[in-house]
């Protein structure tokens, strides 16, 4: 206790006389955490898409084993990227039951009528379409968890 009291005493002597020193500046603004990844993109968007099914995926029309389906999924997809017309790609072999193109909203907005929230979608189906810029191909290759139905070729129309 002794020692303290000196060592007090002493800076206080040692500071008589002097100017205080500058407090310093204050320390920046943490940056803002990232959104998580399922928020990046536009708030909705429009896609058309080739669905190639596999078969022990969850379309009970499927006729296809998933290395075939595999094979056929990325011609279609090399195809459509050299330009071929997509709307008869989708025609010709999709086996979507559903009516396209499809309007799916971005996660934190609502959809509205006859739109899609990406959370009611597989994530690969999602995440691959928010990833693509309007006119451009992607693929989500199927994953039982991530993309149950089969291969997804998609493109970005809106």
């Amino acid at each position: 206790m002794k020692n303290l009291v000196a060592l007090l005493f002493a800076l206080a002597a040692a500071s008589c006389g002097k100017a205080p020193e500058p407090t310093p500046p204050p320390l920046p603004p943490q940056p803002a955490a990232p959104a998580p990844a399922a928020a990046d993109g536009p708030a909705s968007l429009t896609v058309k898409h080739v669905l190639i099914a596999v078969k022990g995926g969850q379309s009970e029309t499927a006729k296809l084993e998933k290395a075939e389906a595999e094979k056929l999924a990325f011609e279609i997809l090399s195809r459509a990227r050299s330009g071929e017309d997509f709307d008869k790609l989708v025609q010709q072999y999709s086996e979507d039951p559903g009516k396209q193109p499809y309007t799916m909203t971005n996660t934190g907005t609502a959809p509205g009528p006859g739109e899609f929230s990406r959370s009611t979608m597989f994530s690969g189906f999602g995440d691959v379409s928010f990833r693509l810029q309007v006119g451009q191909v992607g693929i989500a290759e199927y994953d039982p968890r991530t993309s149950g139905y089969g291969y997804h070729v998609i493109k970005r129309v809106k």
